[in-house]
C-alpha cells in the first residue's frame, strides 16, 4: 500500500514539476522522506503487536484522553434569532450580553432573557470598542450624539436599571475594581466609582492616542502614569495616592510586592510604601511573586526563582536551551504549581520544584496559560487548540481555538465562531448550557 501511494505520488510531482534543476532538487528532498517511510514497519507487521499491546493502549488513552466532551444536554437552552447571534460576551456577575439584528440584550446562567439595553446604545467606549464585562454589577453604555465626536454614557446594574448618566462625554473606559474613567466634553479625565461619583479629578491619567488608559487594581493598589515627568506611582481604592510617581516601570502588586525599575533602568521589587525590599539588579524585566515566588533572567538568557528575600532559589536546568517556564499561578499547597517546558515536554512543577505531571509535546514558542483557579487550568498550545486540566495533569476538556473559544470566566467559556452557525456557551464539564441558532428562513 504504502509503495502504490508512493509511486502515484512520484508520478504526479514529476509531471507538475516547473523545471529540471527544481525537479532535481525535490527529488532529493523526497528520495530521503521515501527511505524513512519504507523503513517503517507496515501494517501487516504491526497487527501481531496491536494485538498484544491493545489492552495496554486501552489504558493509556483512557488516561490521556479528555474526560468530558462538549456535549448538548436536556437542560441545554436553545435560543433562536433572527441572523444568530452576532456578539456573544463573557459571563460576569451572573450575566452575559448578547448582540443581535435588533440590538443588545443581556441573559443569565439558565439562557433566560434578564433585559434589553435602550436603543442605540452599546456596552463599550466612544469609538465603539465593545466591553461587555459587567464589574461590581455595573456596566457602562454608551449612545451617540448630533456631535460626532461627543458620545451620552449611562452606567447600569446587572438588571438593566440605570444608575447614572452622562451627557456629551469624549471618552470612557470600563470599569476595573469599581473604578473608570470618563473625559468630558472639555477633554479633561476625571476618575469615578460604580455608582457614578466623582473620586478625583487631580489624579493624573495616562492617555495613549488621545484615549484614557485606566491601571489594574491589585491588592488595594493601582498603578498610575504621570506624563509631566513619565514615571509612574500607586494610589488606592479611592485614588489618593500612596506612592508619589517615581518609577521609569512597574508592576501590579502579588503577596505584597511589585516589581519596579529606577532611573538606572534597572529592575528591583518595592513594598506597599514604596520602599524597594529587593534591589535593583536585573536589568531585564523580572516575573511578578506569584505565591511567594519570582521568575527572573539573568543577561545570558539563564532563568532562576527566587524568593521574597531576593534569595535564589532555583535555577532552570533547561537553562542554554531555548525553552520557557511560566510563573507559579495556583494558590495549591502554599506554593501553587508552575508549568515548565523541558526537552520539548510540558510538566506541571510542584512548589519544590518537583516534576508532578508530564502533559504533552511542546516547541519552546508555543502555549499560555489562558485561565485557571485552584483546580484546573487552561492551556492554549501554539496552534490556538485549547485544553483544560486539572493541576495533577489529568486533561478534563479538549475544544476549538482561541477566538472561535474564549478563555474560562466564572466557569463558563463560549464558542462563536463567525464562520459557521455555532454559537454556545458551555462549561466545565463540558455540557452546553446556552446555545443559538439562526431561523430557517
Amino acid at each position: 500500500m504504502k509503495k502504490k501511494f508512493i509511486y502515484g505520488f512520484i508520478y504526479i510531482a514529476m509531471v507538475l514539476m516547473p523545471s529540471p534543476s527544481y525537479a532535481q532538487s525535490f527529488l532529493k528532498q523526497l528520495g530521503k522522506a521515501v527511505v524513512k517511510i519504507l523503513e517503517a514497519p507496515t501494517q501487516e507487521n504491526t497487527n501481531s503487536q496491536q494485538k498484544v499491546g491493545q489492552s495496554k493502549a486501552i489504558q493509556e488513552q483512557k488516561i490521556q484522553g479528555p474526560l468530558y466532551q462538549i456535549h448538548a444536554t436536556s437542560e441545554t437552552k436553545t435560543i433562536t434569532l433572527q441572523g444568530g447571534a452576532l456578539y456573544m460576551g463573557n459571563f460576569s456577575c451572573g450575566i452575559a450580553m448578547i448582540k443581535s439584528k435588533k440590538g443588545w440584550f443581556a441573559i443569565n446562567k439558565n439562557g433566560e432573557k434578564v433585559f434589553d439595553l435602550p436603543a442605540g446604545y452599546w456596552p463599550g467606549d466612544e469609538e465603539k470598542s465593545i466591553h461587555s464585562e459587567f464589574d461590581n454589577n455595573r456596566l457602562i453604555i454608551c449612545s451617540e450624539t448630533q456631535h460626532m465626536l461627543k458620545i451620552n454614557m449611562a452606567i447600569i446594574d446587572n438588571q438593566g436599571n440605570i444608575i447614572k448618566e452622562f451627557k456629551d462625554i469624549t471618552g470612557v473606559t470600563p470599569f476595573q475594581n469599581g473604578v473608570a474613567i470618563v473625559k468630558d466634553e472639555k477633554y479633561d479625565c476625571f476618575y469615578i466609582d460604580k455608582d457614578g461619583n466623582v473620586l478625583s479629578r487631580t489624579l493624573p491619567v495616562y492617555e495613549s492616542y488621545a484615549k484614557p488608559v485606566l491601571g489594574y487594581m491589585r491588592e488595594g493598589m493601582r498603578r498610575f502614569y504621570d506624563s509631566k515627568i513619565k514615571r509612574y506611582g500607586y494610589c488606592d481604592e479611592k485614588c489618593n495616592i500612596v506612592i508619589p510617581a517615581q518609577y521609569k516601570g512597574v508592576g501590579n502588586f502579588f503577596n505584597g510586592l511589585a516589581k519596579a525599575k529606577n532611573d538606572e533602568d534597572l529592575w528591583g521589587y518595592i513594598d506597599k510604601t514604596g520602599k524597594f525590599v529587593i534591589d535593583p539588579m536585573f536589568s531585564i524585566e523580572p516575573g511578578a511573586f506569584y505565591n511567594n515566588y519570582a521568575l527572573v533572567t539573568d543577561k545570558s538568557g539563564k532563568r532562576f526563582f527566587i524568593d521574597q528575600t531576593g534569595k535564589f532559589i532555583w535555577e532552570d536546568p533547561a537553562n542554554g536551551k531555548p525553552q520557557r517556564i511560566h510563573d507559579f499561578v495556583s494558590g495549591l499547597d502554599n506554593g501553587g504549581y508552575a508549568l515548565w517546558v523541558y526537552d520539548r515536554s510540558l510538566y506541571i512543577i510542584d512548589s519544590s520544584f518537583k516534576r508532578r505531571a508530564k502533559l504533552a509535546e511542546v516547541y519552546e514558542t508555543s502555549g499560555r496559560i489562558t485561565a485557571y483557579n485552584n483546580e484546573w487550568f487552561q492551556y492554549t498550545d501554539e496552534d490556538n487548540n485549547c485544553f483544560l486540566y486539572d493541576w495533577n495533569g489529568k486533561l478534563l476538556l479538549k475544544f476549538g481555538e482561541m477566538g472561535k473559544s474564549s478563555a474560562f470566566s466564572n466557569g463558563i467559556c463560549r464558542n462563536d465562531d463567525n464562520y459557521s452557525d455555532t454559537h454556545y456557551y458551555f462549561n466545565l464539564t463540558g455540557e452546553i448550557i446556552v446555545q443559538f441558532k439562526d431561523t430557517q428562513f
